[in-house]
C-alpha cells in the first residue's frame, strides 16, 4: 500500500499488523465493528438485489419461453398430419 495522509485503520491479525481503507460514509468515517457491520449490510444489500435481478430474468426466458411453445404447438397444430386427414375426410 502506498503512503498517504489519509486515514486508515490498524488490524492487529496472527500474521501481523495489517493497515486496511476505513469506510467513508455520509455520516462520517466507520472503522472496527462499524465498519464491518456496514460493510455486510453493504454486501447482504447487493445479494438481496442480484438474487432479484437474476429472478426476473428467469421470470423473464420462462414467458418467452412459454409465448415460444404456445406458437410452437400453433404452428404444429395447423401442421399436424392428424388435422391434415381430418380436414381431407371431411
Amino acid at each position: 500500500m502506498q503512503h498517504s495522509n489519509e486515514v486508515r485503520e490498524f488490524l492487529i491479525t496472527s500474521k501481523g499488523l495489517d493497515l486496511v481503507e476505513v469506510y467513508r460514509g455520509p455520516n462520517g468515517v466507520l472503522v472496527g465493528s462499524a465498519r464491518k457491520a456496514k460493510l455486510r449490510e453493504e454486501l447482504t444489500l447487493c445479494k438481496k438485489e442480484s438474487i432479484a435481478n437474476i429472478l426476473i430474468s428467469l421470470q423473464k426466458d420462462h414467458r418467452n419461453n412459454m409465448v415460444q411453445e404456445k406458437e410452437n404447438m400453433r404452428i404444429s397444430d395447423y401442421m399436424s398430419p392428424a388435422k391434415l386427414l381430418n380436414q381431407s375426410r371431411h
